[in-house]
């Protein structure tokens, strides 16, 4: 799933009629204006996954991540978990930060800082990095009436 796809399926999801919310509602519950959300669910902006994890958390929602074509993944409910998940395979890959930085097209201190809990991982990030993995992202919640 792409980042436009990946964000559509976060409106979907908002817009169940099991949630009931509008992005007014969610803006307010996250204390964001409400252009944020219509940006975060049209995918047009960078928004970092603190934000999504924070969204996710009110449909109690998690961030798959799977291998492609392969039956097996992986949930997440917290930035961090993301992060430790994507650091562990790097490494596991034998791929330093500078390895991967250059693979990703950016600094090695965005990536070391990213890795050490400094800064939050924007979206279009994430996506890059997972793919060049191999890996494919996908959301789900659970709608809890």
């Amino acid at each position: 799933m792409n980042k436009s796809d990946f964000c559509k399926k976060l409106a979907f999801i908002r817009g169940c009629e099991e949630a009931g919310y509008t992005t007014n509602s969610i803006a307010s519950r996250l204390d964001v204006s409400e252009n944020t959300i219509i940006n975060l669910e049209s995918g047009i902006s960078n928004f970092n996954l603190n934000l999504l994890f924070r969204y996710m958390k009110l449909f109690y929602g998690y961030v798959d991540i799977g291998k492609k074509n392969v039956n097996v993944r992986f949930s997440f409910e917290t930035e961090s978990d993301v992060i430790n998940f994507i650091k562990d395979y790097r490494t596991n890959c034998y791929l330093s930060q500078r390895e991967f930085a250059q693979k990703l097209g950016c600094s090695v201190n965005i990536i070391r800082n990213i890795e050490l809990g400094k800064t939050s991982m924007k979206i279009d990030l994430f996506f890059k990095m997972v793919n060049m993995l191999g890996f494919e992202v996908d959301c789900d919640a659970c709608l809890i009436y």
